[in-house]
C-alpha cells in the first residue's frame, strides 16, 4: 500500500485502512499518543501557536469533551457536542455552528444526533403504505452531512421513490454530485440550502470560503439532477449594510432557484446571537410577537450599519422583487405549468402589514438590486 502522506488520501486508501481496522479497539497508550500528537509542541504542523507546513486542525477544532452518554448496546453513534459557535469537524466535514441558530435551545446543549437509517426508512414506508403519505419534509437541517447515513436512507427508499415528494435540508459545502442521482431516485424533489448572504464576511466575519460561482455551481448541479432548490437568505446580520444586502438580492435573482425564503436576522432567545445582543445592549423585541418573521410586530436586529426598520423594509421589498421577476415567473411556468405564475402573482399582491414600517416610512418605494 502506497504512503498516503506523500500523494494524498484517496477513497481506495480510506476503504482499505477502514477494513483493516474494523472491529479493533485502540489501547489507552495509543489514544494518549494520538491526543498528544494533536496538541501543542508534539504536532509537527503547529509550533508555538503558529501553523507551519501542511494545515493543522488545531486552530479550528474543539478537542474538549463536554458530555459523555452511556449506550445500552453496541450501535453506530453520530453525536456531536460543541460548547460554542465556530467551525468544527464532523465525519471529516468542516461544519459551521451558526451564531443566529437556536435549534438546540430546547435541549440545553449543542448536540447533533442521527436516527438509525433503517428506522427512518421503516417509518416512511409505513406512512406511505398505511396512510398514503407522499409528501414528506425531513426536518433535519444537516441531513446531507454524513454520506453513509443519508445514502443508507435513500437506498432504502428507491423502490417507492417515484411516488414520493421529499423536502430535505443540505449545506452548500456538503452536497456531493455523486449522491444526487441516488437522492433523486429516493424521492427527494427539493433541497433547501442555507446560502444566507452573498458576502462570506457578513456570514462569518472572516475571509470568503465559498464564492458566488461556487454556490452557483452547486445549485446548478442539484437542478441538473432533477431536484428543485429552495434558497434561504438572511438580511440584517451584524455586518450587513445596504450594499451587502443588495449583493445578496442580486445573487438570489441570478441563481433564480425554484423557491426562496427571505428572512430578517433575529437574535432568537437561546441563540448565541441573543446572548451577544443582551451583552451589548442591542434593541430586541419586547414580546414574542416581535420575533415572528411575518408578524405585524416584527422587530429585526439593528446591524452595525443600518437600523432594524431598514432591514425589514429591504427584506419585504426583496420578496416582492424576487417573486415578481419575469425571469423567475418564466422559469416557474415552464417547470410547474402555465397556472403556476398566476399563483405567484396572487401571493405577491398580499403585502405584509408591519407596525415598524408604518411608524418609520411613508408609502414605500422598492429597493434596488443594482
Amino acid at each position: 500500500m502506497r504512503n498516503p502522506t506523500r500523494n494524498g488520501v484517496d477513497e481506495e486508501w480510506r476503504k482499505n485502512i477502514g477494513e483493516s481496522n474494523r472491529g479493533k479497539t485502540r489501547s489507552i497508550e495509543s489514544r494518549k499518543r494520538y491526543r498528544e500528537s494533536k496538541l501543542g509542541e508534539k504536532n509537527p504542523n503547529f509550533k508555538h501557536g503558529l501553523r507551519t507546513g501542511m494545515p493543522s486542525r488545531i486552530g479550528e477544532v474543539n478537542h474538549r469533551v463536554v458530555s459523555v452518554t452511556t449506550l445500552s448496546e453496541l450501535a453506530d453513534v453520530f453525536c456531536l457536542t460543541v460548547p460554542e459557535t465556530g467551525w468544527f469537524y464532523a465525519n471529516n466535514v468542516l461544519v459551521k455552528n451558526c451564531s443566529f441558530c437556536c435549534i438546540n435551545a430546547p435541549f440545553q446543549s449543542h448536540r447533533y444526533r442521527m436516527r438509525k437509517p433503517d428506522d427512518v426508512v421503516a417509518e416512511i414506508l409505513m406512512l406511505h403504505e398505511k396512510y398514503g403519505v407522499k409528501t414528506i419534509k425531513i426536518t433535519d437541517e444537516m441531513f446531507v452531512l454524513n454520506e453513509r447515513h443519508y445514502t443508507a436512507i435513500c437506498e432504502g427508499l428507491v423502490d417507492i421513490g417515484d411516488d414520493l415528494n421529499i423536502w430535505a435540508y443540505a449545506r452548500v459545502d456538503t452536497v456531493k454530485p455523486r449522491t444526487l442521482s441516488l437522492m433523486r431516485n429516493a424521492g427527494i424533489r427539493w433541497l433547501a440550502l442555507g446560502i444566507e448572504s452573498e458576502s462570506k464576511y457578513v456570514r462569518d466575519g472572516v475571509d470568503k470560503r465559498l464564492k458566488h460561482e461556487d454556490i452557483a455551481r452547486v445549485v446548478k448541479g442539484i437542478q441538473a439532477a432533477g431536484i428543485n432548490v429552495i434558497a434561504n437568505y438572511i438580511f440584517g446580520l451584524p455586518d450587513d449594510d445596504l450594499e451587502s444586502m443588495r449583493a445578496t438580492l442580486a445573487m438570489a435573482l441570478d441563481l433564480n432557484t425554484e423557491f426562496a425564503n427571505f428572512y430578517s436576522a433575529m437574535a432568537y432567545p437561546g441563540s448565541p446571537l441573543y446572548d451577544e445582543a443582551i451583552k451589548n445592549g442591542w434593541n430586541l423585541p419586547n414580546s414574542w410577537n416581535g420575533y415572528a418573521q411575518h408578524g405585524y410586530e416584527t422587530r429585526p436586529l439593528d446591524t452595525r450599519h443600518v437600523d432594524g426598520a431598514t432591514v425589514l423594509k429591504f427584506r419585504d421589498d426583496a420578496f416582492q422583487i424576487y417573486f415578481s421577476s419575469p425571469k423567475y415567473l418564466d422559469m416557474v411556468g415552464k417547470k410547474f405549468g402555465a397556472a403556476a405564475p398566476g399563483h405567484i402573482r396572487e401571493m405577491v399582491k398580499r403585502e405584509l402589514p408591519r407596525r415598524l414600517l408604518q411608524e418609520t416610512y411613508a408609502p414605500r418605494e422598492r429597493v434596488s438590486a443594482q
